[in-house]
């Protein structure tokens, strides 16, 4: 019987430290690709707006899966970008952004890496 319980809790630590490596290789991640944008030189391309969105996310407050304790709601804006070559280019926006860009106008799109600094229209 100790054994079953030696093998139980052993799985058990098994499975924190492979939730925790997980955890970790995403945050690792995040912080790589954020130094890379931040290193990036910004690049300025002749696009078209091809489509714009919203999506929210609701997650559970203090990571209680019932939502108990209430939800926390995060609105994220993205666009599409049609480059000259033909290449889409899907971007995270902000929400001043999503506000003034039209679907269909051609223009300036400045971006550092992945990230999304402007666009202005001709």
């Amino acid at each position: 019987m100790n054994v079953l319980y030696l093998l139980l809790a052993a799985g058990l630590v098994l499975t924190g430290c492979s939730v925790a490596a997980g955890v970790a290789a995403i945050i690792l991640f995040a912080v790589i690709r954020k130094n890379k944008d931040d290193r990036a030189e910004p690049v300025t391309l002749e696009v078209t707006v091809l489509s714009k969105g919203i999506s929210t996310q609701r997650h559970p407050v203090a990571g209680d899966a019932t939502g108990a304790h209430g939800y926390t709601t995060f609105t994220v804006y993205h666009a599409v970008f049609l480059k000259s070559d033909g290449v889409q280019l899907p971007l995270e926006i902000d929400r001043e952004a999503y506000e003034t860009l039209v679907e269909g106008e051609r223009g300036r799109l400045t971006v550092r890496g992945s990230r999304y600094i402007g666009f202005a229209s001709r």
